[in-house]
């Protein structure tokens, strides 16, 4: 059982997701922050964070929704993705397709799998800020957000219900997705994957991590305006008024961007408002 959670690529456990998220994290410290390898380790390490009953929690969590819920996950998945079918062959029929699109089937691969990215993402966005503006789903994901400090398995710090919500929104924005997309398009195209993951999925899994991560690495300028930036996460974890209601994105940052809920840390000038998670590597 154990080895299925650290091979698993559908897992935060899975050993070279977290080998990245830490040589990420030590990198960033070290041509970023200008610390050595002995002071990066220490930080990325500390005791205070890891030799907690706050890091306690998110470890057993993390076990409990990958051993056990997600078990119930898979048939849930598999229920709202059998709805395809029928739909697709209903639109499908002579009598109901407007037209259709003819293109080769690998740039029909990659539109598909943009189609399908966007729509998780999308899904992620608005399920994540619906679960903090709606006064009963925000009773479920106050767990999440009662960690004290961050750790690599904050992500699965959460009530057994709030996995139970993002699977039926996201596999739903999914399904959706393509079955407008094979509405218009001839061929079967199927996603691109990655490991067996579909592209969306990997990037979110090679990310989730490096977002909890106890530094809040800062991604260059350029790049935190497409994906999110692990320190744009941690000010959605501070306990700032001024961060209040910011920063919902899981991968992309535009949604929040074009929503107007984008929080960022412009210059060190505002070094005096950095929430306390930003004081643990000074």
């Amino acid at each position: 059982m154990l080895q299925s959670v650290f091979l698993n690529p559908k897992s935060i456990f899975f050993v070279p997701f977290l080998v990245s998220g830490i040589f990420i994290t030590l990198f960033w410290l070290k041509v970023s922050e200008r610390k050595s390898l002995k002071q990066s380790l220490k930080l990325l390490f500390a005791p205070e964070v890891w030799l907690t009953r706050q890091a306690a929690i998110d470890l057993s969590f993390s076990f409990l929704i990958l051993v056990v819920v997600s078990k119930g996950l898979v048939p849930l998945e598999s229920f709202i993705f059998s709805a395809i079918g029928p739909i697709e062959t209903f639109l499908g029929a002579p009598a109901t397709r407007i037209f259709t699109l003819n293109l080769s089937p690998n740039v029909e691969s990659i539109l598909v799998t943009l189609i399908a990215m966007l729509a998780y993402d999308f899904a992620s966005y608005f399920t994540h800020r619906w679960m903090h503006t709606n006064p009963v789903l925000w009773r479920i994901h106050a767990f999440h957000h009662s960690a004290e400090t961050l750790t690599f398995f904050t992500t699965y710090r959460q009530h057994l219900l709030e996995p139970v919500l993002l699977t039926v929104t996201r596999t739903s924005a999914v399904v959706l997705s393509l079955v407008l997309f094979h509405y218009f398009f001839a061929t079967n195209a199927h996603v691109i994957t990655v490991i067996g993951l579909g592209l969306g999925f990997f990037i979110y899994m090679f990310t989730v991590n490096l977002h909890h991560s106890p530094i809040p690495v800062r991604y260059p300028h350029f790049l935190r305006k497409i994906l999110v930036s692990p320190h744009v996460h941690h000010l959605h974890h501070s306990a700032d008024a001024l961060y209040s209601g910011k920063n919902y994105g899981v991968i992309f940052s535009f949604w929040d961007i074009w929503f107007k809920t984008y929080a960022d840390l412009h210059s060190e000038q505002n070094h005096h408002k950095r929430p306390q998670f930003y004081l643990k590597y000074q």
